[in-house]
Parts: C-alpha cells; sequence; structure tokens
C-alpha cells in the first residue's frame, strides 16, 4: 500500500539528523515534551533566519573589515609628501609695492596687497581700504588678483635651499615641485597630484630604518607632512602643519602606518565602502587624482559658486578676472 504523506512527514522526522525534530516524531514521548520540542525548533529556526538575514545585510550594505596585519616588519614604508606654502615675504612685498606705485602711496595698499599675495579666505583691509570706503584709493587693485599675487609669491629657489636625504645633498626644486592650491603655489616633494611626478627614492625597512630629511627655508611659510595623494589647503588639520619661522631651527619626527587594501575592496561600490581610490576621480576634479583634501578642494569652489557666483583668485580653474 502506498504510504500517506503524514507517515512520510513522520518518517522523515524520526530519522531527521537536525536537533530536536526526531522527538516530535518519537511516539514514546509524552505530548507536552513533543510540543515542547516543536516549540523549540521553530524558535532555533526564527533565530538561525534572523543571523541570516543579519549577516547577509552587514554583507550588502557594510562589507568592509579590518584586521591587524603582523607582516608590516617586512614592508617598505614611503617617506609621506612635504608641502612647503609661503606664508608671508614682506621684504619683497614692499618692494613690489613701490615698483607699481607711487613713493607716496597709502600703506594700507601694502596690507591689501598682502592679502592678496596671501589669501587665508579672510581680505579685511582690502575690503575696507578699496570696496567698502567712501572714495577708494584709484591705485586700489579691484581685479586681476592673480596677476598681483603672482608679482609678490617667490619661487622655488628662493623659498627652499641645501636639500640633503640621509646628510646626501640633492637638488632641492627638482623634487619639491609647484602645486595650484586655495592658498597659491605650494612646492611639494613626493607627491603623486603635481603635473610630472617625480618621487625622491625614500624607503624605511628592517635595514634602512630611518630617514632624514633636512633643507632650508628663506621664506616665512608653512609646512605640511601629508599623504602622497593629499593637497595642503585651508582645511588641513594643524596636526598635519608646521609654521616655519625665519632664523629658528625646527625638527619634526613622523611615525608612518601603511594600510593595504584587499584586492577584493575595489569590486565593492563605492557608496558601500565610503571612499574612493585614487582613479575613481569625482566629475570636473580639479587634481588629476582623487583624494580627501582634493574632495574638499573641490566642494569649496562649488559653495563658493552657489553662494556669490564667483571663485576667489587662488582657487583652481578660475577665470583671470574671477
Amino acid at each position: 500500500m502506498p504510504r500517506t504523506c503524514k507517515a512520510l512527514i513522520k518518517d522523515y522526522c524520526a530519522n531527521c539528523t537536525f536537533a530536536g525534530i526526531h522527538f516530535i516524531a518519537d511516539d514514546s514521548k509524552h505530548w507536552i515534551e513533543r510540543w515542547f520540542w516543536v516549540a523549540m525548533v521553530v524558535l532555533s529556526w526564527y533565530g538561525s533566519a534572523l543571523l541570516i538575514i543579519a549577516a547577509w545585510d552587514s554583507f550588502v550594505n557594510n562589507p568592509i573589515s579590518f584586521g591587524v596585519e603582523t607582516t608590516y616588519t617586512q614592508w617598505d614604508t614611503e617617506m609621506p609628501a612635504v608641502a612647503i606654502c609661503e606664508l608671508a615675504n614682506d621684504k619683497k612685498l614692499y618692494d613690489v609695492a613701490d615698483t607699481i606705485w607711487p613713493p607716496d602711496h597709502l600703506l594700507d595698499l601694502e596690507d591689501a596687497l598682502k592679502e592678496i599675495a596671501h589669501y587665508r579666505g579672510i581680505s579685511y583691509s582690502l575690503v575696507q581700504v578699496c570696496h567698502k570706503a567712501k572714495n577708494p584709493d584709484p591705485l586700489c587693485p579691484v581685479s586681476n588678483y592673480s596677476y598681483y599675487a603672482a608679482l609678490v609669491r617667490s619661487s622655488c629657489p628662493q623659498i627652499i635651499q641645501n636639500c640633503s636625504y640621509n646628510d646626501k645633498p640633492f637638488d632641492c626644486c627638482e623634487y619639491f615641485q609647484p602645486i595650484d592650491t586655495d592658498m597659491g603655489t605650494c612646492f611639494m616633494m613626493n607627491s603623486i597630484q603635481t603635473k610630472n611626478p617625480k618621487l625622491f627614492p625614500m624607503i624605511n625597512n628592517l635595514q634602512q630604518k630611518r630617514s632624514n630629511i633636512k633643507f632650508q627655508i628663506y621664506v616665512q611659510s608653512t609646512l605640511y607632512t601629508i599623504g602622497k595623494d593629499e593637497i595642503p589647503s585651508i582645511t588641513t588639520l594643524q596636526s598635519s602643519t608646521l609654521k616655519i619661522k625665519l632664523g629658528y631651527s625646527h625638527r619634526r619626527q613622523i611615525t608612518v602606518t601603511n594600510i593595504v587594501n584587499d584586492p577584493l575592496v575595489v569590486q565593492t561600490a563605492i557608496k558601500t565602502r565610503a571612499c574612493r581610490f585614487h582613479d575613481e576621480v569625482e566629475e570636473h576634479s580639479l587634481y588629476p587624482l582623487y583624494s580627501y583634501s582634493a574632495c574638499t578642494t573641490l566642494c569649496r569652489k562649488r559653495a563658493q559658486l552657489d553662494f556669490c557666483k564667483c571663485n576667489d583668485h587662488f582657487m583652481l580653474g578660475t577665470g583671470k578676472y574671477n
């Protein structure tokens, strides 16, 4: 005789290896015990379903995990990028002012010129003297600020000299290459964002445990120690900057920790991993490669356009008269 469906299910449960299932089909057990095992099996399956759903949701929405890598002792660690951005050059500023204006010009014009040449987001003197005054001085610079800034800003040989790595001299301006930033032209070493990147071979490992870079600065400047993909900007963290005072000897010690991504991370959606790789450049990017500071600079440019329909003269991609 053919077996009924109920008999088949009972036979399956009696021989099933899932925990608790065979107790449900055991006629020798009291009905209360059998219903107890029904409840336990249902609850365990429900709990397993919740764990599976949570694991799947975590895989889809947050698949990135972090772990401690113990092979770092075998790594070749590269030195970070070093940037020098001119902060002030009063002597050259006064010389330029005496060249472009008559000797009896207002001293307030020199303050305005200083704010143009070393713009950091504030132009108090320029606004008060040349824009808000009832009778502005006819010599006031009211446009083409990039031209005035270029007259005052120093070139690489005028800023950086006598470079050496582990007491071996090298040509400063061959490796400190110019790069446009929202603070004007800076000079960066070991950056991959410059027009023609040329990285200096500075490797640390078990054989070469320390690296020592020395150079002399002849203009009041700010030094930045940042990642080779980052850009010095107005919003760079204070911990990554050092103001250079003329006549003083500065020493900065840094520790570098390498981070390596699993090759499969690139296959994860950008929205999911909440970050981008260098080659995942945003539309209308200001720099050839993506980085956090390059992104924030682009955001500030867009915010300036939205707020005042123009950009400051140091912002990349800005027209001559903007």
